[in-house]
């Protein structure tokens, strides 16, 4: 891990640390950064936290190799190809449903919304971690490179 890396890392700890807009105590805290560390960055890692006064972690490669194993459909919407099945889906509907003056039955959909449904709910990536997800999996979200 270089100087710099260490020191934005040390800077994310100390705004938590230091930010009086939080209006509950923080319960925990993760560095997550698409890498895992060395012996070295242990140590530095435990050093640095060892006065925070809640638990703090490292979520490293592993971290994150695991979370897509665990979540392949997250990883195919935006890696592979399903983004663009789940767009097609969205405009096959969309089509059916901007034919002006044609009332829309139910045979119209019904065949296309069974083949809709459950593929694409199993296909729409959901996050709870946060509003600005950082993963390193995700081709956003990353406001510093590494």
């Amino acid at each position: 891990m270089t100087s710099s890396q260490r020191r934005q890392i040390r800077q994310s700890l100390q705004r938590i640390l230091d930010d009086p807009r939080l209006n509950r105590p923080v319960t925990n805290w993760s560095l997550v950064v698409p890498m895992d560390p060395t012996s070295e960055d242990e140590g530095w890692f435990h050093q640095l936290t060892a006065q925070a006064p809640f638990p703090c972690d490292w979520k490293g490669q592993l971290f994150w190799d695991s979370e897509a194993s665990k979540h392949a459909h997250v990883i195919d919407y935006y890696l592979r190809d399903g983004k663009a099945r789940l767009e097609g889906r969205v405009r096959d509907l969309q089509h059916l449903l901007d034919q002006p003056g044609t009332p829309l039955r139910v045979a119209d959909i019904s065949g296309r919304w069974k083949a809709f449904v459950p593929r694409s709910t199993a296909t729409i990536p959901i996050t709870a971690m946060s509003s600005r997800p950082r993963s390193p999996l995700l081709p956003y979200g990353r406001s510093r490179a590494w």
